[in-house]
């Protein structure tokens, strides 16, 4: 996306699973030379893509306003998804 320096950019990161899984979010991602602010998380929702069911899991919601000009990157973060066993009766 392209932005002005001071003009606000929303950033949202979801996680999209279609097993039971423990979400652990182990690096967040670096918005270096932005300003930044939390935005609240809405629930977690189910979703269809060809047929197939998905939850979309929000992780990240960040109001950010850049504060220089050029080329200005949003690392990448870490998220472990460990797979919670299913017992059959």
């Amino acid at each position: 996306k392209t932005a002005y320096v001071g003009e606000e950019v929303l950033y949202g990161l979801d996680i999209w699973h279609r097993n039971e899984a423990s979400l652990e979010i182990s690096q967040l991602p670096t918005f270096d030379d932005f300003l930044t602010s939390e935005l609240e998380l809405d629930d977690a929702q189910s979703s269809e893509v060809d047929r197939r069911s998905f939850e979309v899991q929000p992780v990240v919601r960040r109001q950010l306003v850049p504060q220089r000009a050029g080329t200005l990157v949003v690392s990448g973060g870490e998220i472990i998804a460990i797979p919670v066993a299913q017992s059959f009766g």
